[in-house]
């Protein structure tokens, strides 16, 4: 892994995070100070100095019990049938009831105290209050057909700045975005 992989995944160390969203099965969490900038469009909106982008397998741990997961989306939040529920429609899910909850816990609990990449590409945050957001690269190393590009597991990115993404692909492969 070299400096610059390591530079990016160190910047989180000290950034708070403060919000996170989905749309079409990926999660967006945002890190560090609010930032002003534009969406492809033009519009104003408000990001993280950093985002995390995950669109393969994740989770928050505590005291060795998983408070909320990827697979949290295709169930329905408290109160709501199954019956009712449809994902792929929105509604609210289980991933959002539990989210909010650990979004709650407060400024100051979830600002990374240490993060750490595994040896298959899996990112690994652990935040003050002792819970831990781990990604997985869930998907097995395989070759492109065509011009056909592979998934990717993860992106961590500074949103309002053009500067390359670290990206990790299937079979836990890191590569810079923009560089060969």
């Amino acid at each position: 892994m070299d400096q610059r992989t390591m530079s990016m995944i160190n910047a989180l160390d000290g950034r708070r995070l403060w919000d996170r969203t989905m749309t079409v099965g990926l999660e967006m969490f945002q890190f560090g100070d609010r930032v002003e900038t534009r969406d492809f469009r033009g519009i104003p909106k408000t990001v993280g100095e950093w985002a995390l982008h995950v669109t393969g397998a994740w989770r928050i741990v505590a005291s060795g019990r998983v408070l909320v997961g990827c697979r949290d989306r295709w169930a329905p939040a408290a109160g709501f049938s199954e019956d009712d529920f449809d994902p792929r429609r929105g509604g609210r899910s289980r991933l959002d009831e539990s989210m909010e909850a650990f979004l709650s816990h407060g400024d100051d609990a979830h600002i990374v105290e240490k993060a750490s990449l595994g040896d298959a590409g899996d990112l690994h945050l652990l935040f003050a209050d002792g819970c831990l957001l781990e990604t997985f690269s869930d998907i097995g190393l395989v070759d492109p057909v065509g011009d056909e590009a592979p998934d990717e597991c993860w992106r961590l990115f500074e949103p309002a700045a053009e500067t390359p993404h670290l990206v990790v692909e299937p079979g836990g492969v890191l590569y810079l975005s923009g560089e060969d």
